[in-house]
């Protein structure tokens, strides 16, 4: 289950890549593992929050994470991702700070 902010250019291929992308790595790396991507969906969001506090929102069930647990179980998602534009000068700040 894979969540977007709206601001994410091409958002579907942009996450289908991503799943692409790290099958390819598990299969170069003989890792019996594949990612399914069974939804996808825009959630409103702000960019601005960095990732701590973005995986605390979705672990918390924060709005606009709250129902996490039904969409996990009515996708059969075993794993939760969020994808947003990151400023990554930002996040490096925050960081080391």
């Amino acid at each position: 289950l894979v969540l977007y902010t709206p601001s994410l250019e091409n958002p579907v291929d942009t996450i289908e890549h991503m799943v692409e992308t790290g099958n390819i790595a598990f299969r170069d790396s003989d890792v019996a593992a594949e990612f399914r991507l069974v939804h996808v969906m825009e959630v409103d969001y702000p960019d601005t929050n960095d990732s701590e506090t973005t995986t605390r929102a979705m672990q918390q069930n924060e709005p606009p994470f709250g129902n996490l647990e039904a969409m996990r179980d009515e996708f059969g998602a075993d794993v939760v991702m969020m994808v947003r534009p990151l400023d990554w000068d930002a996040e490096r700040t925050r960081a080391s700070s």
